[in-house]
């Protein structure tokens, strides 16, 4: 299932594609979670574009908070939140890809605004907002593979039901026979 800038997409076990994939990610950051929901496992991913609206706090409580929501109407036909809303969610697996570094011109010219400082911000508040509305297991681990891209160049990012991730850096986003194939299970 393709996501797009800007789309939150949740895949279920047994309830339609077991694969979500995005492409042209370039300043762009792509957050996935692999888990789950009513001993349902799942994969959600972000394609989302960096920018912070408003309160950095609420923001984050809002896109967690809206997680939940998509996780929970996924995994389960007709949620009801008075039956359902005490199902805990657990995260195995948070896998975060992009972000571009700031980029300037041999005279020192801005040429690319760049996603650091949100990727910094994301890495000091994800884990702690969503060991505030989910619960991470035992073991869960998180990856941060960023600052992959520069120039024209731009990932395909895929998550599939398994929890392993991978991405593709296309050096000409029109001919994908030039991408470096990356696997990214972390571990």
């Amino acid at each position: 299932m393709k996501v797009e800038m800007g789309e939150v997409k949740v895949c279920a076990e047994g309830k339609g594609d077991a694969l979500l994939e995005t492409y042209g990610v370039t300043t762009c950051i792509v957050i996935m979670l692999y888990g789950t929901y009513d001993n349902t496992p799942f994969i959600l991913m972000d394609h989302w574009n960096g920018e912070i609206n408003g309160d950095k706090d609420l923001f984050m409580r809002f896109k967690l908070v809206h997680y939940i929501c998509q996780i929970q109407n996924s995994v389960i036909d007709d949620f009801d939140p008075d039956i359902h809303d005490d199902i805990p969610i657990y995260i195995e697996k948070v896998v975060i890809i992009g972000g571009e570094k700031e980029q300037f011109d041999e005279h020192g010219d801005l040429l690319v605004d760049g996603t650091e400082a949100s990727l910094n911000w994301l890495k000091a508040n994800l884990i702690p907002e969503i060991n505030n509305q989910c619960t991470l297991t035992k073991n869960a681990t998180q990856s941060w593979d960023n600052y992959l891209t520069s120039g024209d160049q731009s990932l395909i990012v895929q998550i599939g039901i398994n929890g392993v991730a991978s991405y593709a850096l296309e050096e000409n986003p029109s001919d994908l026979d030039d991408s470096d194939n990356s696997d990214y299970t972390p571990s």
